[in-house]
């Protein structure tokens, strides 16, 4: 069995995206977006850049005993 991935930072043309879509080995496309989202995902050659605190009401506080 024969397996492959492309990487491109820009996108794969149609003809391309057809090609691999009709043969039979596995052949795995990764263009620009994708590229970026797993390297957010796995956190390669990423750093954050703001971290955001969010609060919620706490109800019990408020009830009366």
């Amino acid at each position: 069995m024969q397996e492959g991935v492309f990487i491109t930072t820009s996108r794969f043309s149609k003809e391309a995206l057809d090609y691999v879509g009709q043969i039979d080995p596995k052949v795995v496309l990764i263009d620009g977006t994708d590229l970026v989202q797993l390297m957010i995902d796995h956190g390669v050659g990423v750093s954050s850049a703001a971290v955001y605190e969010v609060k919620k009401v706490d109800t019990d506080f408020f009830i009366e005993d």
